[in-house]
Protein backbone atom coordinates (compact mmCIF):
# COMPACT_ATOMS: atom_id res chain seq x y z
CA UNK A 1 0.00 0.00 0.00
CA UNK A 2 1.12 3.67 -0.63
CA UNK A 3 2.61 4.78 2.25
CA UNK A 4 3.71 7.92 2.32
CA UNK A 5 3.92 10.75 -0.99
CA UNK A 6 5.62 13.76 -0.90
CA UNK A 7 5.03 16.63 -3.24
CA UNK A 8 7.00 20.14 -2.97
CA UNK A 9 6.75 22.84 -5.39
CA UNK A 10 10.30 23.63 -4.69
CA UNK A 11 12.74 23.36 -7.41
CA UNK A 12 15.31 21.92 -4.43
CA UNK A 13 13.03 19.23 -3.52
CA UNK A 14 12.12 15.91 -5.36
CA UNK A 15 8.90 14.13 -5.20
CA UNK A 16 9.30 10.95 -3.54
CA UNK A 17 6.67 7.64 -2.92
CA UNK A 18 6.88 5.19 -0.76
CA UNK A 19 5.41 2.30 -0.76
CA UNK A 20 5.11 -0.72 2.53
CA UNK A 21 4.79 -4.25 0.88
CA UNK A 22 2.07 -5.75 2.58
CA UNK A 23 0.83 -7.57 -1.00
CA UNK A 24 2.25 -11.01 -2.38
CA UNK A 25 3.37 -11.06 -5.83
CA UNK A 26 0.35 -12.03 -7.46
CA UNK A 27 -2.19 -9.15 -5.22
CA UNK A 28 0.66 -6.49 -6.99
CA UNK A 29 0.08 -8.04 -10.29
CA UNK A 30 -3.44 -7.57 -10.39
CA UNK A 31 -2.79 -3.65 -9.62
CA UNK A 32 -1.64 -3.60 -13.66
CA UNK A 33 -3.09 -3.96 -16.51
CA UNK A 34 -3.03 -7.15 -18.05
CA UNK A 35 -0.57 -6.57 -21.20
CA UNK A 36 1.44 -5.00 -18.70
CA UNK A 37 1.48 -7.96 -16.13
CA UNK A 38 1.92 -10.16 -18.53
CA UNK A 39 5.03 -8.38 -19.65
CA UNK A 40 6.05 -8.64 -16.37
CA UNK A 41 5.70 -12.02 -15.46
CA UNK A 42 8.09 -12.58 -17.95
CA UNK A 43 10.47 -10.20 -16.16
CA UNK A 44 9.88 -12.22 -12.48
CA UNK A 45 11.21 -15.41 -13.99
CA UNK A 46 14.77 -13.53 -13.38
CA UNK A 47 14.28 -13.23 -9.85
CA UNK A 48 14.62 -16.50 -7.32
CA UNK A 49 12.85 -15.05 -4.14
CA UNK A 50 9.52 -13.39 -3.96
CA UNK A 51 10.73 -10.85 -1.93
CA UNK A 52 12.79 -9.39 -4.84
CA UNK A 53 9.93 -10.55 -7.23
CA UNK A 54 7.80 -7.70 -4.58
CA UNK A 55 10.50 -5.23 -4.90
CA UNK A 56 10.43 -5.22 -8.47
CA UNK A 57 6.44 -4.95 -9.01
CA UNK A 58 5.94 -2.16 -6.09
CA UNK A 59 8.76 0.16 -7.72
CA UNK A 60 7.18 0.18 -11.41
CA UNK A 61 3.21 0.59 -9.47
CA UNK A 62 5.24 3.53 -7.87
CA UNK A 63 6.50 4.79 -10.90
CA UNK A 64 2.89 4.20 -12.64
CA UNK A 65 1.75 6.37 -10.01
CA UNK A 66 4.31 9.10 -10.27
CA UNK A 67 3.64 9.41 -14.13
CA UNK A 68 0.36 8.64 -14.54
CA UNK A 69 1.67 5.69 -17.75
CA UNK A 70 3.75 2.62 -18.09
CA UNK A 71 7.41 2.97 -19.02
CA UNK A 72 10.14 0.96 -18.86
CA UNK A 73 12.84 1.56 -16.35
CA UNK A 74 16.44 0.99 -17.83
CA UNK A 75 19.78 0.84 -16.48
CA UNK A 76 23.24 2.90 -17.05
CA UNK A 77 26.29 0.93 -16.63
CA UNK A 78 26.17 2.64 -13.26
CA UNK A 79 23.28 0.85 -12.43
CA UNK A 80 21.47 4.08 -11.98
CA UNK A 81 17.66 3.72 -13.35
CA UNK A 82 16.16 5.89 -15.94
CA UNK A 83 12.71 5.77 -17.68
CA UNK A 84 12.83 4.61 -21.46
CA UNK A 85 10.45 6.77 -22.88
CA UNK A 86 10.68 9.54 -20.11
CA UNK A 87 12.50 12.73 -19.19
CA UNK A 88 12.19 13.08 -15.40
CA UNK A 89 15.30 11.74 -13.26
CA UNK A 90 14.68 9.79 -11.06
CA UNK A 91 15.82 6.91 -8.37
CA UNK A 92 14.52 3.77 -6.30
CA UNK A 93 15.38 1.89 -3.12
CA UNK A 94 14.29 -0.88 -1.33
CA UNK A 95 14.81 -2.21 2.05
CA UNK A 96 12.35 -4.74 4.22
CA UNK A 97 8.88 -4.01 3.54
CA UNK A 98 9.47 -0.91 1.55
CA UNK A 99 10.35 0.63 -1.45
CA UNK A 100 10.44 4.61 -2.51
CA UNK A 101 11.55 6.42 -5.55
CA UNK A 102 12.35 9.88 -6.03
CA UNK A 103 11.59 11.80 -9.23
CA UNK A 104 12.54 15.13 -10.38
CA UNK A 105 11.92 17.28 -13.58
CA UNK A 106 15.23 18.07 -14.81
CA UNK A 107 17.63 17.46 -11.94
CA UNK A 108 19.75 14.35 -10.87
CA UNK A 109 18.24 12.52 -8.29
CA UNK A 110 18.80 9.91 -5.42
CA UNK A 111 17.59 8.41 -2.20
CA UNK A 112 18.17 5.77 0.24
CA UNK A 113 15.84 4.09 2.77
CA UNK A 114 16.78 1.61 5.12
CA UNK A 115 14.85 -0.45 7.67
CA UNK A 116 16.27 0.55 11.67
CA UNK A 117 18.20 -2.47 13.10
CA UNK A 118 21.20 -3.39 15.34
CA UNK A 119 23.31 -4.85 11.55
CA UNK A 120 24.71 -1.75 10.97
CA UNK A 121 27.01 -1.53 13.68
CA UNK A 122 28.85 -4.47 12.92
CA UNK A 123 29.96 -3.06 9.63
CA UNK A 124 30.22 0.92 9.94
CA UNK A 125 34.02 0.11 9.81
CA UNK A 126 33.33 -0.71 6.37
CA UNK A 127 31.34 2.90 5.70
CA UNK A 128 32.65 5.70 8.54
CA UNK A 129 35.83 7.80 8.04
CA UNK A 130 37.64 7.43 11.92
CA UNK A 131 36.51 11.46 11.86
CA UNK A 132 32.88 10.37 11.47
CA UNK A 133 33.40 7.44 13.94
CA UNK A 134 34.66 10.12 16.45
CA UNK A 135 31.51 12.03 16.23
CA UNK A 136 29.30 9.78 17.11
CA UNK A 137 26.89 9.58 20.25
CA UNK A 138 28.25 7.79 23.24
CA UNK A 139 24.46 6.57 23.78
CA UNK A 140 24.16 3.77 21.78
CA UNK A 141 20.23 4.22 21.26
CA UNK A 142 20.90 7.14 19.66
CA UNK A 143 24.44 6.53 17.90
CA UNK A 144 22.35 3.42 15.68
CA UNK A 145 20.03 6.16 14.28
CA UNK A 146 23.00 8.15 13.50
CA UNK A 147 24.67 5.18 11.81
CA UNK A 148 21.86 3.99 9.51
CA UNK A 149 21.65 7.83 8.61
CA UNK A 150 25.14 7.89 7.65
CA UNK A 151 25.05 4.96 5.85
CA UNK A 152 21.81 6.48 3.94
CA UNK A 153 23.64 9.39 3.41
CA UNK A 154 26.55 7.70 1.60
CA UNK A 155 24.57 5.37 -0.08
CA UNK A 156 22.77 8.42 -1.81
CA UNK A 157 26.18 10.12 -2.54
CA UNK A 158 27.50 7.32 -3.86
CA UNK A 159 24.03 7.20 -6.28
CA UNK A 160 24.66 10.94 -7.23
CA UNK A 161 28.17 10.58 -8.16
CA UNK A 162 28.11 7.73 -10.12
CA UNK A 163 31.49 6.96 -9.60
CA UNK A 164 31.93 2.94 -9.17
CA UNK A 165 35.10 2.78 -7.23
CA UNK A 166 34.21 4.82 -4.73
CA UNK A 167 35.12 3.73 -1.36
CA UNK A 168 32.30 4.94 1.20
CA UNK A 169 35.34 5.00 4.41
CA UNK A 170 37.53 6.94 2.04
CA UNK A 171 36.18 9.09 -0.59
CA UNK A 172 32.53 10.16 1.40
CA UNK A 173 32.18 12.51 4.16
CA UNK A 174 29.16 13.47 6.00
CA UNK A 175 30.01 17.03 7.92
CA UNK A 176 26.95 17.43 10.15
CA UNK A 177 23.85 16.22 10.69
CA UNK A 178 20.90 18.32 12.21
CA UNK A 179 22.37 20.73 14.22
CA UNK A 180 25.72 19.20 14.58
CA UNK A 181 29.09 20.88 15.14
CA UNK A 182 32.02 20.22 13.93
CA UNK A 183 33.32 17.96 16.51
CA UNK A 184 30.20 15.78 17.12
CA UNK A 185 26.57 14.79 15.45
CA UNK A 186 23.37 16.16 16.83
CA UNK A 187 21.93 13.79 19.68
CA UNK A 188 18.53 15.70 19.62
CA UNK A 189 17.65 14.81 15.69
CA UNK A 190 14.16 16.04 14.39
CA UNK A 191 12.31 13.88 12.60
CA UNK A 192 13.48 15.53 9.23
CA UNK A 193 16.73 17.86 8.73
CA UNK A 194 19.89 18.45 7.00
CA UNK A 195 23.46 16.67 6.39
CA UNK A 196 26.67 18.59 4.85
CA UNK A 197 28.78 16.51 2.86
CA UNK A 198 31.20 16.44 0.49
CA UNK A 199 33.26 13.95 -1.54
CA UNK A 200 37.23 13.84 -2.26
CA UNK A 201 37.35 11.37 -4.86
CA UNK A 202 36.77 13.46 -7.64
CA UNK A 203 39.21 16.94 -8.95
CA UNK A 204 35.99 18.81 -8.00
CA UNK A 205 35.56 17.66 -4.39
CA UNK A 206 32.04 18.65 -4.67
CA UNK A 207 29.61 19.87 -1.37
CA UNK A 208 26.26 18.16 -1.15
CA UNK A 209 23.29 18.85 0.90
CA UNK A 210 20.99 15.99 1.75
CA UNK A 211 18.21 15.74 3.50
CA UNK A 212 16.64 13.19 6.13
CA UNK A 213 13.38 12.04 7.59
CA UNK A 214 13.19 9.78 10.48
CA UNK A 215 10.01 7.32 10.68
CA UNK A 216 9.44 4.41 13.62
CA UNK A 217 11.07 1.64 11.52
CA UNK A 218 13.22 3.13 8.97
CA UNK A 219 15.32 6.62 7.54
CA UNK A 220 15.54 7.78 4.32
CA UNK A 221 18.00 9.74 2.86
CA UNK A 222 17.65 11.91 -0.59
CA UNK A 223 19.40 14.73 -2.21
CA UNK A 224 19.25 16.04 -5.72
CA UNK A 225 22.23 18.04 -7.94
CA UNK A 226 22.77 19.70 -10.95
Amino acid sequence: MLYKHYLTSSQDMPEIFIWRTDETVEEMLEMFPSQMAELYQVELEKFKNSKRKLEFLCARHLLRMAVNDDHTVLYEESGRPYLSTYSREMNISHTKDYVAIAMHKDKRVALDIETRGVKVERVMHKFLTDKETSMLSSDHEIMLLQLHLLWCAKETLYKIMRHSDTEFNRHLHIESMGDSNSSSYDEKLDICGVMKCYEDRTEECRKYLLRYRIFNDFVLVYGITD
